[in-house]
């Protein structure tokens, strides 16, 4: 079989085919602040999923938005409103913690993920004109804001200690992140990665992670066609290890699946070769 570099012991090898694989990032960058991109975001968010905009759920959206806005007017510190903001989307929509959800469970059901509600805060700074960065970590997202009172944090999955203020505190937040372990889970195999990592990804690219954990559910499925299709969604404008290490564990997969012929692992290789063989390197993880 292909050999699979863990990063924890040298020359580690693993049977992908036979356990559930739970994945981590290694990238290093120098967070910047972006003002967020114009247009439906929380449309974009909505239809990554696949389907159209749910009338009850663009209702809900389209109500919060304009609560927000009045209270915005009202509101004399853009720090104070952003701690309603976020205390305001905690009690209505945020309900139950569960990982890999679709964005729009948040208006059904009220089950979340670090990235689904990372991204509907990012969905109200954008149509609030508010400007953000969101800044991903080996097993985490969170979103800062920059307002004219300093920035702030919204970590959307800390309830009540998720809004953060002060440089230093928000410093030393991401430094936590940075170095933070991933928790068991059940039969997934984790995997560690050393160092001080950071990335920042555009609103936009919000929609490429949703498409990431897409494959990774697929690829924990062995569905490995399924995988392929939703990694290739994933790569498209967003360049990062997580894409072509996972394709090469996709690869590994499908050269020991003994359910596949040679001709059908030849055809799947010529198809997604550019994912599958990318020469980026790391290992990749889901939100």
């Amino acid at each position: 079989m292909l050999p699979i570099h863990c990063f924890i012991l040298p020359n580690c090898y693993l049977s992908v085919t036979k356990m559930k694989v739970f994945f981590t990032i290694a990238i290093l960058i120098a967070p910047a602040f972006a003002t967020a991109q114009s247009g439906d975001l929380f449309g974009q968010l909505v239809r990554a999923e696949g389907g159209a905009v749910n009338t009850l759920t663009e209702k809900k959206y389209t109500g919060l938005v304009r609560h927000l806005e009045e209270k915005r007017v009202s509101s004399n510190s853009e720090r104070l409103f952003l701690e309603y903001l976020f205390a305001k989307v905690q009690r209505q929509f945020l309900r139950t913690y569960q990982s890999q959800v679709a964005f729009s469970d948040l208006f059904s059901t009220g089950r979340y993920d670090c990235l689904s509600a990372t991204s509907l805060y990012a969905s109200l700074l954008t149509d609030l004109g508010i400007s953000f960065r969101i800044v991903e970590t080996n097993y985490h997202i969170v979103l800062i804001a920059s307002t004219a009172d300093g920035e702030v944090m919204l970590e959307a999955t800390d309830r009540f200690n998720g809004f953060v203020t002060g440089a230093n505190v928000i410093e030393h937040r991401l430094l936590i992140y940075q170095s933070q372990l991933p928790r068991a889970n059940g039969n997934m195999v984790q995997f560690q990665h050393p160092g001080a990592l950071l990335r920042e990804v555009s609103p936009n690219q919000l929609i490429n992670l949703y498409h990431y954990n897409r494959a990774v559910s697929a690829f924990n499925h062995q569905d490995w066609l399924g995988c392929a299709v939703a990694l290739e969604k994933a790569a498209v404008g967003y360049s990062s290890p997580r894409i072509s290490s996972l394709g090469a564990l996709l690869l590994t997969a499908v050269s020991e699946d003994s359910s596949w012929t040679d001709e059908k692992r030849l055809r799947f290789v010529r198809q997604y070769y550019t994912v599958l063989l990318g020469r980026q390197a790391g290992i990749v993880a889901s939100y």
